[in-house]
């Protein structure tokens, strides 16, 4: 006997282990920007998040089906693609997230999509090429976002987000020089960094007279959602788009130096 699988359903689910194949790359793909602007944990993210999921009126329309005795939705749950590379380890985000996250978006009647950078009217003018963009149908973009493989050291987020709470403060600004990059320059409030295993939600925020970057808890593939304060990937990223519907862009009257090559 089978029953229906709902946008709450999907969204609470964790993400499945990525495959990694007997040859992978090994290289550094931190780029030589770093960000030196405001810089603080986004503090509230979690009770945001779960906010959000539990005063949302989801709908209740089938996204799939899963056996009454199984809580996955079988053979199709777990991966079964070897990844070596970022371009792999982005086509695997975009299946296990942005393929769920838009057919939530569809059947919730939210206007976003994920999409390839090259879609948005963005596109037409910025040289620069991010990896994930969540966008209105339109073109519009709304949330930018960056890849890195799990598998190189420097790539860790949860290490160099714990570095940062001892006062080692210059590898996550490298860590995050790339993606600040592409939230000041296309004038987007909100943005993300995951390797997959590891994802961490950005927000624009006033320090002062200026703008500065709120960085959320590191989010595991695997976290599954509790009442009690743990939120999956999918949560996170579908508050993140809706708050991004609320308001897309920072104030750009208080703009200042956020990044500097290295």
């Amino acid at each position: 006997m089978s029953m229906p699988v709902t946008s709450a359903d999907m969204l609470q689910r964790p993400l499945p282990d990525i495959n990694v194949g007997p040859n992978c790359t090994q290289s550094d793909a931190i780029h030589h920007i770093k960000y030196v602007g405001p810089l603080r944990p986004w503090a509230t993210f979690k009770p945001e998040v779960i906010a959000t999921f539990q005063n949302t009126n989801w709908s209740p329309v089938p996204l799939s089906t899963s056996f009454v005795n199984s809580p996955t939705l079988g053979p199709l749950e777990t991966e079964h693609i070897l990844c070596g590379d970022e371009t792999g380890l982005q086509g695997r985000f975009e299946e296990r997230v942005g393929q769920v996250l838009g057919v939530v978006f569809e059947v919730n009647q939210i206007d976003l999509v994920f999409g390839d950078f090259k879609c948005t009217t963005n596109a037409l003018t910025y040289r620069k090429t991010p990896d994930i963009i969540i966008m209105r149908p339109n073109g519009s973009s709304y949330v930018v976002g960056e890849i890195k493989t799990f598998w190189v050291y420097e790539h860790q987020l949860a290490r160099v987000t714990a570095r940062f709470n001892f006062g080692e403060e210059k590898f996550l600004r490298q860590v995050l020089g790339q993606i600040a990059q592409y939230m000041q320059d296309l004038d987007l409030k909100f943005g993300f960094i995951s390797t997959y295993n590891e994802t961490f939600f950005l927000r624009q925020v006033p320090f002062g007279r200026t703008m500065g970057l709120e960085f959320s808890p590191v989010i595991h593939h695997n976290e599954m959602y509790t009442r009690e304060g743990d939120v999956t990937v999918r949560q996170g990223m579908i508050h993140l788009a809706l708050c991004s519907l609320v308001d897309p862009h920072p104030d750009t009257g208080l703009r200042g130096v956020w990044t500097v090559d290295t």
